[in-house]
């Protein structure tokens, strides 16, 4: 009795979501097939129509398979669509696995520059940011990075000693500072994880002083799609944010997207 329950079971699974049963990468032919078709439709309603069919796909594989090139393929989706935050949150996300991709770097500033709320970024004032091995270098591509020069160092420090190859004094001073930045910025990173970072998604928020709506508003105007935000606490359904000018805030959380 329980075996054929069991069964029963499985075949009903199958009756409602056929889909499952597909592989993802027909999938995610299907969804490339609409997209483009979406580009190519001349009817606004009916390109939209495709465009969300192609980003249920995408997103369809995207959670069995996250990768940096769905993200990214999702943030073209949701840019088409006209949703501004959940495209950033998007392209956000295929940034930790393509930095330094043109293209994704390219539609990250598209997305900035159209987004309502242009708020002034305040400098970093640390040092290793300045050098920008944190913002366009992956933590896996520094690690790797730090590998790299720990290996050349020894190497050119046991060539110096033995001397049996010319070799400037300064190289493998230089190689060891090298290495010491490296090995400072991936172990910052393992000391102390990144603050989680977020984006509004909503049209539209009001932001509180407080964690609730009887708080009186934090700011004149409201906040937008696609405005960036720090996550500094999370109190019940609301998020205490950083804005990139500095400014804090409180905000349901519900209206924004953590990456």
């Amino acid at each position: 009795m329980i075996r054929i329950t069991t069964a029963l079971f499985c075949l009903l699974l199958c009756l409602v979501d056929p889909a499952q049963a597909q592989n993802n990468s027909d999938i995610l032919q299907e969804a490339d097939a609409l997209f483009h078709a979406a580009d190519n439709e001349k009817n606004q309603e009916a390109a939209l129509d495709l465009y969300r069919r192609a980003l249920l796909r995408y997103e369809q594989v995207y959670e069995s398979r996250p990768s940096g090139k769905l993200a990214y393929n999702i943030g073209n989706t949701y840019y088409r669509l006209g949703d501004l935050g959940r495209a950033l949150v998007s392209y956000r996300r295929a940034e930790e696995k393509l930095a330094g991709n043109a293209n994704l770097q390219h539609n990250l500033a598209l997305v900035r520059s159209e987004r309502r709320d242009q708020l002034e970024q305040q400098p970093d004032s640390s040092w290793l940011q300045r050098l920008n091995l944190h913002k366009n270098l992956s933590r896996e591509l520094r690690s790797r990075i730090l590998m790299a020069l720990y290996v050349a160092f020894w190497l050119s420090a046991g060539l110096f000693y033995v001397r049996k190859f010319p070799m400037p004094l300064w190289l493998p001073g230089l190689l060891l500072l090298a290495t010491l930045v490296a090995s400072t910025s991936v172990g910052l990173d393992l000391l102390q994880p990144p603050a989680r970072q977020g984006v509004i998604v909503a049209r539209e928020i009001i932001a509180r002083q407080g964690d609730g709506r009887n708080f009186q508003p934090a700011f004149k105007q409201p906040l937008h799609s696609g405005t960036e935000f720090v996550l500094l606490k999370k109190r019940g359904y609301w998020f205490h944010i950083e804005l990139a000018d500095g400014r804090h805030c409180w905000i349901p959380g519900r209206s924004g997207e953590l990456i």
